[in-house]
């Protein structure tokens, strides 16, 4: 449902424990003047939430939409170019997840501080969800 600006994922995967997903290249613009920086970052901030949609889906199979962010602290330099990738981890105290969009070099970008999410009723086809659970299984 979102426009080309803000279909950010590229593709996601787990590392480590975590769950990644790298932005996608050659995004067209998201805001007018596009040489302005936000305050926000947005599409970092979605890159966050795409991640951990695939990373609920994998694991627990609910599609969900972003209910409540705990905190968003955006570094200097959010707005620069470059190879960006979002990692997302549960939260400890099991509520919500956490996450990071880091750069190639491992720079921090943006963090996002307890993201939790609403499910959307209907659910999801379990043959769909197959090859989105077998990836979120890897480490």
């Amino acid at each position: 449902f979102h426009g080309p600006a803000y279909q950010v994922l590229d593709r996601a995967w787990r590392d480590d424990g975590h769950t990644v997903g790298m932005l996608a290249p050659d995004l067209p613009a998201d805001h007018d003047p596009g040489e302005r920086d936000t305050e926000f970052v947005p599409r970092l901030i979605e890159l966050c939430f795409q991640t951990a949609g695939v990373l609920e889906l994998g694991t627990t199979g609910r599609l969900a939409l972003p209910a409540h962010v705990d905190r968003v602290i955006r570094y200097a330099g959010a707005d620069e170019p470059g190879r960006l990738f979002a990692m997302v981890s549960d939260r400890e105290d099991g509520d919500g997840v956490d996450a990071e969009v880091v750069d190639d070099t491992g720079r921090v970008r943006v963090r996002l501080e307890g993201y939790r999410t609403i499910e959307l009723p209907g659910g999801v086809d379990e043959d769909a969800l197959a090859p989105i659970r077998a990836a979120m299984e890897a480490s």
